[in-house]
């Protein structure tokens, strides 16, 4: 018999889940790992691997049971992994304990209600409560790394995304140096010294419902969930700044019917702001030609004023921007049109480069304490977004933007004003 079953290779048996957590569940209650895989004839190490994958702190009641998957939890940070069996605390967090109490409150509520977890927002929200702290921060960065560091040890909390990002677009040097050139050379010619006269106009799209891409979860978690508006609603705005860092007003465009309810509505409410932003639609929320003689009339005619100097205004290439009646409507103003090189914006146009994004990072984080707000005063109602609130948020972050960050921006670009 034992030399009919020499060279016989061992049989591999293949257990499936629910008979590795029963070979688990059977070895803990004997105490004894190695019996029990005498028993199924299986490794120990097999055994051990399997309640270290398998057996979560829920699985031991219900294998079926994924409610407490995404569920935060804070412990103490600890280095030591099976590999290095050295116990290495390293440096430990200088957070007080009553901001690491607030951290942890807040970033539990964020999760389980399903909103959006950052840390630029965990670190608005602490130092809003512990004015204390707040008092000793000298460096916001720092402090913001802080949290960052304090999350990521005492939570397992990393970086997840919801969707995918696009890739960076790669730009030829030698195209941007020529339309630099050409355009420093144009304001040259049309005798350009006052850099209150280059500006530069950009359309960009303003969503009723903002949240970000990605949001602090926990490794491994196969569900990532966030809580939103549910609001597909977009608006455009049309920024404009010039060289010396002067911010035009802003016109709005939201979807609607020209000359029916929502644009009477909106024409009253601008005349009762009279801050020299202004509103206005569009049956598709986009600018058009319509849209730009409008740009014309209640953003450039006012900023021009009585003024005799010539001005240039650079533009992306759009159809609507390169119009005959649009370019009549600027000449008789006095505003020459330049067209951005095509394909190159993110690199020569001004506010793609640096300043759209700093204030769609504002708009959403006044949407997103709108949000938070909103959610703790009814938590089972979902906030509507309103167009009165989409036009507030932009004129605040409109505000925010500073001037020195417009012309470093020009300056980085490479515009110059002779």
């Amino acid at each position: 018999m034992g030399k009919d079953n020499e060279g016989v290779a061992r049989r591999r048996c293949l257990h499936t889940v629910k008979q590795k957590r029963a070979i688990v569940r059977s070895a803990t209650a004997r105490g004894n790992i190695k019996a029990t895989a005498r028993e199924y004839d299986i490794k120990p190490c097999q055994i051990r691997d399997w309640r270290k994958n398998l057996m979560g702190p829920t699985d031991e009641t219900s294998s079926d049971n994924n409610d407490d998957e995404g569920i935060i939890r804070f412990e103490p940070f600890s280095t030591r992994t099976s590999k290095r069996r050295t116990r290495s605390h390293g440096r430990m967090s200088t957070l007080p304990a009553d901001v690491k109490e607030t951290i942890e409150e807040h970033v539990k509520y964020l999760g389980s209600s399903d909103l959006n977890i950052n840390v630029k927002a965990v670190h608005r929200f602490v130092t809003s409560r512990c004015p204390q702290y707040a008092a000793s921060i000298t460096n916001a960065q720092a402090s913001e790394q802080k949290i960052r560091r304090y999350l990521h040890r005492n939570a397992k909390l990393v970086e997840r995304r919801y969707t995918r990002v696009a890739q960076n677009t790669r730009y030829d040097e030698d195209v941007v140096r020529d339309y630099l050139s050409s355009v420093n050379n144009f304001v040259w010619d049309l005798g350009i010294i006052d850099p209150h006269l280059l500006l530069n106009m950009d359309e960009t799209s303003l969503p009723f419902d903002q949240p970000k891409s990605s949001t602090l979860a926990l490794r491994g978690a196969r569900t990532i969930r966030c809580r939103t508006t549910g609001s597909s609603s977009s608006a455009t705005v049309c920024l404009t700044v010039s060289m010396a860092g002067d911010k035009l007003g802003m016109l709005i465009i939201f979807r609607g019917v020209p000359g029916g309810r929502i644009e009477k509505e909106l024409r009253l409410l601008d005349a009762q702001k009279g801050d020299g932003h202004r509103c206005i639609v569009q049956q598709k929320n986009w600018n058009d030609e319509r849209g730009m003689r409008a740009y014309v009339d209640l953003i450039i005619r006012p900023w021009v004023g009585g003024r005799r100097m010539t001005s240039l205004l650079l533009l992306d290439d759009m159809s609507a921007h390169k119009c005959p009646p649009v370019i009549d409507a600027l000449a008789q103003h006095g505003v020459e049109v330049d067209i951005v090189e095509p394909r190159y914006t993110g690199r020569v146009q001004v506010l793609d480069v640096g300043v759209n994004k700093p204030f769609k990072d504002r708009v959403r984080c006044l949407w997103e304490n709108w949000l938070h707000s909103e959610m703790q005063r009814c938590p089972n109602v979902v906030p509507k977004v309103t167009r009165p609130l989409v036009r507030e948020w932009a004129v605040v972050a409109w505000n925010e933007v500073t001037a020195v960050s417009i012309t470093n921006t020009w300056s980085a670009v490479g515009f110059r004003v002779n």
